[in-house]
């Protein structure tokens, strides 16, 4: 009898320790998704600013020119630039989560970030992030109690947390403008 007790405490134990490590596997396999995400918004500036090097050599003109002569290149540049503030926000996330604070703020950082990548026109670092929101969000609660868990968690964030969702939403609103501004140059067209 004594026996079967140990035995069952055994088996609950692996059990536990089974279930501890699945969590830890889907956790920084999303970590990884958000940094590859990271990587692909440091990349997309760093590019563009090589494209225009190319065409200020090849055509011997200055940057102001390039910038002045083609609004579609003027706007494009704002969008690479802002990338670089998209992964500023990211890596603040996946520092926060690391800690374990602040998921409910973070993950609506990420979703925000993620919206404005599909508008610039970045549809893999936007995947890569769904991706990642999907691998660490918990699926054991309804549909409702996540909402109000969401609501009352955001209230209850940190400051750099909030600053974050803030810059998210700036950040997403000048994503917004510059698709408005995307289409209306190509309306010109």
């Amino acid at each position: 009898m004594r026996g079967e007790k140990l035995n069952k405490g055994k088996v609950q134990l692996l059990d536990k320790i089974s279930s501890i490590q699945n969590k830890l596997d889907e956790i920084y396999t999303s970590y990884t998704f958000f940094s590859i995400a990271k990587f692909i918004f440091y990349i997309v500036p760093a590019a563009f600013l090589i494209y225009i090097y190319i065409m200020i050599i090849n055509n011997n003109i200055t940057f102001n020119t390039i910038i002045k002569k083609d609004p579609l290149i003027a706007v494009t540049f704002i969008n690479a630039m802002l990338n670089l503030f998209c992964a500023l926000v990211l890596k603040n996330g996946i520092d926060e989560l690391k800690e374990g604070r602040n998921k409910y703020a973070t993950n609506s950082s990420f979703i925000l970030i993620a919206i404005s990548q599909i508008l610039c026109g970045d549809i893999i670092a936007s995947f890569l992030i769904f991706l990642g929101l999907y691998k660490s969000i918990e699926r054991n609660s309804s549909y409702k109690d996540a909402i109000k868990n969401y609501i009352g968690e955001i209230k209850k964030s940190s400051r750099k947390s909030l600053l974050n969702l803030i810059g998210s939403i700036l950040i997403l609103m000048v994503f917004i403008l510059s698709f408005c501004f995307y289409i209306r140059i190509y309306s010109k067209l």
